[in-house]
């Protein structure tokens, strides 16, 4: 192994990791960057989210308030098997009223592990070319792995806290349904591991 990491070596990527995440997170603390990652992340989560749940549909909408209560954002969510064939039908998707409606803060949930995901890649020892494309892609799975989280919290919500496995999919979205913010981080964690993991061992192996 030619290249050896010293010890001052990881401790100054430590410190530039946490520099550009605070930095980072202090940035996306203003109200207007925080409506627009509220915006950005409810046109992506939507159609993914209703691509693969098979069983209840979510409306993810950016809302102009930011207070204490609703966060910037709402999701409308709909039980598909109250509605039966009807569903299919585009008209009357877009008349029924949704069974619950949430405002979860997205700040902790979704926009922080983002950044930590985005901070990892910035230190970590690839070129500015793949640092870049592999955020992105860190990013949009992170989103995908939300999918199954909050489908997951959202059979809880419309079934009133029951939860049972009946299928495939109930196995996957209980798998990542642990529903607090340090899973949710250890997610992001693994997902610039798994990314990064192949190219720096390749790096460093010879």
């Amino acid at each position: 192994m030619d290249q050896i990491i010293s010890t001052s070596y990881i401790l100054k990527r430590f410190g530039l990791f946490v520099l550009i995440y605070v930095g980072l997170a202090l940035t996306f603390t203003f109200t207007p960057l925080k409506k627009w990652h509220n915006g950005y992340f409810a046109s992506i989560i939507t159609p993914l989210h209703n691509t693969f749940n098979p069983s209840t549909y979510a409306i993810f909408k950016k809302e102009n308030s930011t207070d204490r209560v609703h966060y910037g954002i709402a999701i409308s969510l709909f039980d598909k098997k109250n509605h039966g064939s009807k569903w299919n039908n585009k008209r009357y998707r877009k008349n029924a009223r949704p069974e619950v409606i949430k405002y979860p803060n997205l700040h902790p949930l979704v926009l922080l592990p983002s950044l930590l995901i985005i901070s990892l890649f910035m230190v970590t020892p690839i070129n500015w070319k793949r640092k870049l494309l592999r955020s992105i892609v860190g990013v949009l799975i992170f989103y995908l792995v939300l999918v199954f989280y909050f489908s997951y919290v959202f059979e809880l919500t419309l079934h009133k806290g029951q939860f049972s496995i009946d299928s495939f999919w109930d196995l996957i979205i209980r798998i990542f349904g642990a529903d607090n913010v340090e899973a949710i981080n250890l997610y992001a964690f693994l997902i610039w591991a798994s990314l990064s993991g192949p190219v720096l061992f390749k790096k460093y192996s010879k």
